[in-house]
């Protein structure tokens, strides 16, 4: 994907289309405004200003968490499944009327008070929770994601993560739908290739001996390759900062890598079906030398195993990265995708140079 953004031939009056700002009810709606508009636009790094959620998220979130945590972590030996589930729904209870007390109060002390209180309390409460029902090891264990998690959520939170997500899937969305035609003129080819490596039992023994680690680590690797034989030759406009050219970049890189995904849980989902009607426990016996882990008998007989799971993956990662390869080159799907990309990132450096203007000079105007 060949892209060129460049902000020199925007308008020398950033204000023209604003209209008199010193009239302007609200300088703070404006500057809101267009926040929203370059998150909408997944051009998070945009904005000068934080964009923080709620501190009560924190708790509704953390009451989710706490709630799978206490089901899945309980002792199975003591633990049926009735009770792990209705005290896994009072700890989601607890932590929902924490989170209502908090929203009242929120506003009577500080945000960064408010904000180590909730996540403190994240880190803190389950792990202590479970110590009266775990063992040590799974006490530290569920310690550890949590840390995980609320690392991910702050790292996510300061660069504005889900609105590039959310802005690619629907930029993905749009132009597979725009070049349907040429998309499903890839799907009969890829799909005889993926049915001949499906069917051998070589594949199937390759996938019962990969690791998880192995396998995560496959997946990520041809995702990785699929986005950036997609943004090869990307250009940006040497005028906007690194982390504005970054998050350019980034929002073709994530709406490839959408595009790669969507294909391959498609495919996954397909062959597994296809694998659980045609590879029954004696093929499975002879390819892998191992028994299904489940039978289900309606009007047709269905098999599933763990390896059943494992094959579809495989097979769908492989088909996530050679359909969206495909659609690269392609010149009339290329050549969508950099008119859509660059009228929208072309938008945005229109309005960001008015919300740069109105950042620094607003207040003085508004006076004057």
């Amino acid at each position: 994907m060949s892209e060129t953004v460049d902000s020199s031939s925007e308008s020398s009056s950033p204000l023209a289309s604003l209209g008199d700002v010193s009239n302007s009810p609200s300088r703070e709606d404006i500057l809101r405004g267009f926040e929203d508009g370059f998150r909408a636009a997944g051009l998070v790094s945009f904005c000068r200003r934080p964009h923080v959620r709620p501190t009560v998220f924190i708790f509704f979130a953390a009451a989710f968490v706490l709630a799978i945590e206490l089901v899945l972590a309980l002792p199975s030996d003591s633990w049926t499944l009735a009770p792990r589930l209705a005290i896994g729904a009072l700890a989601a209870t607890l932590a929902w009327w924490a989170a209502r007390v908090l929203q009242r109060v929120e506003y009577t002390v500080s945000r960064p008070a408010t904000r180590l209180l909730a996540e403190g309390t994240f880190l803190l409460v389950p792990p202590a929770v479970l110590l009266l029902f775990a063992d040590l090891s799974t006490v530290f264990s569920v310690a550890l994601v949590n840390l995980g998690l609320l690392f991910f959520y702050v790292v996510e939170e300061s660069m504005g993560l889900r609105f590039v997500l959310r802005w690619a899937v629907v930029f993905a969305w749009r132009r597979l739908r725009g070049t349907w035609r040429t998309t499903l003129r890839a799907v009969p080819v890829l799909t005889v290739v993926l049915f001949a490596m499906f069917a051998a039992g070589e594949t199937w023994q390759i996938a019962n001996n990969i690791s998880l680690a192995n396998f995560a680590s496959l997946g990520l690797l041809l995702l990785l390759g699929t986005i950036l034989a997609a943004n090869t030759g990307l250009q940006t406009s040497h005028s906007l900062l690194r982390k504005e050219r970054v998050n350019i970049t980034a929002l073709a890189s994530v709406a490839t890598g959408t595009v790669a995904v969507a294909t391959a849980l498609a495919f996954a989902g397909f062959l597994l079906l296809v694998g659980s009607l045609v590879v029954d426990e004696g093929l499975l016996l002879e390819w892998v030398g191992e028994v299904p882990s489940a039978k289900l008998d309606l009007v047709v007989s269905l098999t599933l195993s763990l390896v059943h799971v494992k094959i579809a993956l495989l097979m769908g990662a492989l088909a996530g990265f050679v359909f969206s390869a495909a659609l690269g080159g392609n010149e009339s799907y290329r050549e969508l995708s950099n008119e859509a990309l660059q009228a929208e990132v072309s938008s945005a450096l229109k309005n960001r140079e008015s919300y740069l203007y109105i950042l620094e000079h607003g207040a003085s105007l508004k006076n004057s």
